[in-house]
């Protein structure tokens, strides 16, 4: 769905495999928060605040993997 909606709304002259991979790193990063909460919400120990840290987690995850760039060797 979230490559669907970038080709078809952004229509920009980018690689389709990038945007792929983009749209599957954050559906990935959505599956985890989804199974973080249910998996405390299973323990009986959610709360607002642990979703919130959830949250903040993944976002920082998302903020490193998209300014990771790999070291090209010669």
């Amino acid at each position: 769905l979230g490559l669907a909606i970038r080709t078809w709304v952004i229509k920009q002259n980018e690689i389709i495999s990038r945007i792929a991979g983009q749209a599957f790193r954050q559906g990935a990063l959505l599956a985890m928060l989804v199974t973080g909460i249910l998996y405390f919400q299973s323990k009986n120990v959610l709360t607002w605040w642990l979703i919130i840290l959830l949250i903040l987690a993944l976002t920082m995850l998302e903020f490193f993997l998209i300014s990771y760039k790999p070291v090209k060797r010669v």
